[in-house]
């Protein structure tokens, strides 16, 4: 199957963005600031996150349509707003969100039954516990920006990441970069690249913002660690746009480090497949 143009997939994902951003509710933020302070609505607009997101969804979905046609099971693990499976739903595929629901009062809850209503199933999973288990197994599974959202050992979440799979299933993650270029310039002048220590401290138990970013050979190692052949690697930057001359010509030290060196981008990406059963 060709994946449609990113033109295309913009055109639909802005509209799933509208949609998304039309049952939105302040309350909802409110929420999530309680246990990740630079959420704030005066620090945080998640309009413009999802807008600009289009970049990290674009090569999930070109990973996604590359093993196989439109009729196999596709499952977005941690799946938060919904943007991506609402959008991969309107393309014509079979989708599976997943979501801790625990973690959400009614207001959250009532905004899923309105993703569900947009033909994505959704089931209340939480991949960091031993207790997890779904009873089917999908062909391609995208974890966006969520493993480093927790705070302990990542090998029970592998694994449960590997087990939704099937036998030669795809899997599609993507992290944040601690190497990015701004950050190691902030490290030279004695700034840490971790969460700042005073946004940790104003969130209640449990933090849920960033715990542990990664480094593409973290990345490497951790698909190794799970038993995960890399198929391929992508590194972009989302909260920017470094395509355009202006930018090249106002930072070009910046400009420079992302065109040379990919490692330095903002986001990191791998996509996987899962080794066939032993028989």
């Amino acid at each position: 199957m060709k994946p449609v143009s990113f033109a295309e997939f913009d055109g639909i994902y802005q509209d799933v963005v509208d949609f998304a951003i039309s049952v939105w509710k302040p309350e909802m933020q409110r929420e999530l600031a309680v246990h990740c302070s630079p959420w704030e609505q005066n620090r945080y607009d998640f309009e413009i996150y999802l807008r600009r997101s289009v970049v990290r969804y674009y090569p999930a979905y070109t990973s996604a349509v590359q093993i196989s046609s439109t009729g196999l099971q596709r499952c977005e693990v941690g799946g938060f707003l919904g943007v991506f499976p609402m959008t991969m739903a309107r393309l014509g595929f079979d989708v599976t969100m997943t979501e801790t629901c625990s973690y959400y009062d009614d207001l959250f809850l009532n905004y899923y039954n309105t993703v569900e209503k947009q033909g994505v199933r959704i089931i209340d999973y939480d991949p960091f516990s031993p207790n997890s288990e779904i009873n089917e197994k999908f062909d391609f599974a995208s974890v966006m920006c969520l493993l480093e959202q927790y705070p302990h050992s990542l090998k029970t979440a592998m694994g449960n990441i590997v087990s939704l799979l099937k036998p030669g299933g795809i899997v599609h993650i993507e992290v944040p970069n601690i190497a990015y270029f701004p950050k190691r310039v902030a490290f030279l002048g004695g700034r840490s690249p971790l969460v700042p220590i005073e946004d940790i401290y104003r969130s209640e138990i449990p933090y849920i913002g960033h715990h542990h970013e990664f480094t593409l050979s973290e990345l490497r190692k951790l698909a190794s660690l799970a038993d995960l052949e890399i198929l391929s690697e992508l590194s972009y930057n989302c909260s920017i746009d470094t395509g355009t001359i202006g930018y090249m010509l106002k930072r070009p030290v910046e400009w420079l480090a992302y065109s040379l060196a990919p490692a330095t981008r903002e986001c990191l990406a791998i996509t996987c497949r899962r080794g066939a059963e032993v028989t």
